[in-house]
């Protein structure tokens, strides 16, 4: 039996290989009945080296008493990306905003929310799941209020900037 030795790399079967995985590239996302977002996906050349880095980057070490599995440690760094993704003036904008994570809250829970030792809850517009102060905390950092009153049955009478 004779062996032969694969192919020699040159540019015109570079770009070809490219081409051929580059069509393969996919992402699903979808919400969970329990409030989860589940994704997967696969990437190719730069873009999968450029998520591999950026990844990489937010993925930090443990704390001192922290127990993570390694899927918890990139999960983590995921959503740490991602919240850096959307503070960045370079973030597509949505009708002249940038993307927003909105939360609806009534006035009870957020006055409890803003009380030391006291936890309000809302619901993300999105989903519709329900998220506590003590969650959101992070997000109130770098956010703008908007006042929607609406009457008993929900329907909206007067909105006041932030």
């Amino acid at each position: 039996m004779r062996y032969a030795a694969p192919a020699r790399p040159t540019p015109s079967r570079a770009a070809d290989a490219e081409d051929a995985v580059r069509g393969r590239r996919y992402l699903r996302a979808t919400d969970t009945a329990d409030g989860g977002f589940a994704f997967s996906g696969l990437l190719y050349g730069t873009a999968a080296e450029t998520a591999r880095s950026a990844l990489d980057a937010f993925t930090r070490p443990d704390a001192a008493g922290e127990h993570r599995t390694r899927e918890q440690a990139a999960a983590d760094g995921f959503g740490q990306l991602c919240g850096a993704a959307l503070k960045t003036e370079v973030a597509p904008t949505q009708h002249g905003t940038r993307p927003q994570v909105l939360v609806s809250i009534d006035a009870e829970q957020l006055a409890a929310a803003l009380q030391p030792d006291s936890t309000g809850f809302g619901t993300f517009v999105w989903s519709g799941q329900p998220v506590t102060s003590r969650e959101l905390g992070h997000l109130l950092d770098d956010c703008t209020f908007v006042g929607v009153f609406q009457e008993a049955d929900r329907t909206p009478i007067e909105v006041t900037p932030g």
